[in-house]
């Protein structure tokens, strides 16, 4: 999971222009780091494309701070892989 998690904040810093020490497992996207619904979405895209999955509609409302993104991630990836 080390690598998701550091993948993942790696792209957050990248797409969004926020510096690494401010991307916490227990950051709030919008309340936290300023991000609005436009970037979250083009940063699940970029997420979608860099793990290789798909993240619908319904699951993104549930996606609130880094930490949950990271650990969706990770568990869409063991399923994938099994």
């Amino acid at each position: 999971m080390e690598r998701i998690e550091d993948r993942v904040k790696e792209i957050i810093s990248t797409e969004l222009g926020i510096e690494m020490d401010k991307v916490h497992l227990n950051s709030n996207f919008t309340q936290d780091l300023g991000v609005d619904s436009l970037e979250i979405m083009q940063l699940l895209i970029s997420l979608e494309e860099e793990f290789n999955i798909k993240i619908p509609d319904k699951d993104i409302e549930t996606l609130a701070t880094v930490g949950d993104l990271i650990q969706y991630i990770n568990d869409r990836a063991k399923k994938d892989v099994f």
